[in-house]
């Protein structure tokens, strides 16, 4: 029986996909130690000039076999058309994976390791696109064909946008839920960054690859509604994502200004100190005339409190009114676009 595969190399520039590495490392499969079905071995080569791919596999202790992916098409794209002939009678444990699943994903992104670097994203994110298998012979002249290869490679990432979107949203939240309730500021400066971290990596760096994607084919083939929901989410995101860098940024305004405000609660305690410490004693040791001088250093000295204790109060009147603004915009709905 003869599958066709449309696999695409993830890439951000038009152009056939270009062999990075000729061979790579052995790769076993087993998703879960305690599952009774058999270790997969996987290792493989690419041929340069046909681009035709072998990949070698064992399933437990059975004898190693070959499947032979055969290019039939390469794409500006980013889209490698790929046959594969298995006898139907002919099956062991991956083959039977092969005629009833489609492509295992792990030999996609096998494949896919031949062309792709984890440029834009860690490689552990691979996993978020499967391969487009078909029984019929794939075609790039028909749009019908093209709509369905596109819808099954991105909608993963709607999937990914909606979901960070609800994560960030969950993490807006939190902080909010914290500082109305005046709690301590350094564990939301960390949950802040940490959130935006990872939405910067989609946003950033997932992203390009998606937006490449749409932008490589005419309107008329892509799936509308699943490309405007795509372009929703993503601007849910954005917004979500500055607003908690804002919230990050004064949080980490109001930690630094609170340990400044702390050395100026040690300066004012180190001026009283000095005032019990050495002036005053100072004072009474001293003849009259002596003694009048160092009093009026100290009434200076007192003044300085009293107008570095002002400046203080005036400090914290100003963080908690813009504590409250930030909590007022935090609570405003997010305007969809």
């Amino acid at each position: 029986m003869t599958y066709y595969y449309a696999l695409w190399i993830p890439q951000t520039k038009a152009g056939i996909p270009v062999v990075l590495t000729e061979s790579q490392d052995t790769r076993t499969l087993k998703d879960d130690p305690d599952d009774d079905v058999p270790e997969i071995n996987l290792r493989g080569y690419i041929e340069k000039s046909s681009l035709y791919i072998h990949i070698a596999y064992s399933c437990g202790k059975e004898p190693e076999r070959e499947l032979l992916f055969r290019l039939l098409e390469a794409t500006e794209q980013g889209f490698l058309i790929y046959q594969l002939n298995i006898e139907k009678e002919d099956s062991d444990y991956l083959r039977n994976i092969l005629h009833n699943n489609g492509l295992h994903n792990a030999i996609y992104h096998y494949i896919k390791g031949f062309f792709h670097e984890h440029i834009y994203h860690d490689s552990t994110d691979d996993s978020l696109l499967s391969a487009f298998t078909s029984s019929k012979k794939i075609s790039f002249d028909n749009p019908d064909c093209v709509r369905v290869i596109l819808t099954n490679y991105l909608s993963p990432y709607e999937l990914k946008y909606s979901g960070y979107v609800k994560e960030t949203t969950d993490t807006l939240n939190c902080i909010v839920t914290n500082l109305s309730g005046k709690q301590g500021l350094r564990p939301n400066v960390e949950l802040a960054k940490s959130s935006i971290f990872n939405n910067i990596k989609v946003l950033d760096g997932e992203s390009q690859y998606c937006d490449f994607l749409i932008k490589s084919f005419p309107s008329d083939v892509l799936p509308t509604e699943l490309v405007e929901e795509i372009t929703n989410q993503r601007h849910q995101l954005r917004i979500l994502n500055d607003q908690l860098t804002a919230i990050a940024s004064y949080l980490t305004s109001v930690v630094s200004l609170r340990l400044a405000d702390l050395s100026v609660y040690l300066g004012l305690w180190s001026i009283i100190l000095s005032i019990v410490l050495f002036v005053i004693p100072r004072a009474c040791s001293h003849e009259d005339e002596d003694r009048q001088i160092i009093l009026n250093e100290y009434k200076n000295i007192q003044t300085t409190i009293g107008t570095q204790k002002k400046q203080f109060d005036k400090q914290l009147k100003r963080l908690s009114n813009n504590q409250d603004s930030i909590l007022n915009l935090l609570n405003k709905p997010t305007p969809k676009k």
